[in-house]
């Protein structure tokens, strides 16, 4: 490469450089704020706690018996929930979900 070619490509980098520099402050401060709670994320809140039933199988053998199962609703912060359910064959060995 000339000499000219690598002066315009170094300039290029350093201008470059300097505007992400300037840019950077004013994106990293606009952080998203957290959205307020809805009436739906209060139905979500609603049904946090233990549940159990049981699962009946519909696909392959008629004589599949039913599942246990046990569930866990817990809140996370106001507006998510998280689920964890453990399945309990005929057996009692158990399986998570």
């Amino acid at each position: 490469m000339s000499r000219a070619r690598l002066v315009a490509l170094a300039l290029l980098l350093g201008a470059g450089t300097l505007a992400y520099a300037a840019v950077r402050p004013v994106v990293s401060s606009q952080e998203p704020s957290t959205p307020a709670a809805t009436k739906e994320h209060e139905m979500l809140l609603a049904a946090v706690g233990e549940y159990e039933g049981t699962l009946t199988p519909v696909m392959g053998r008629e004589d599949q018996e039913p599942i246990r199962i046990q569930e866990t609703i817990t809140a996370i912060g106001k507006l998510w929930t998280q689920s964890r359910a453990e399945l309990r064959d005929r057996w009692d060995e158990k399986a998570s979900l």
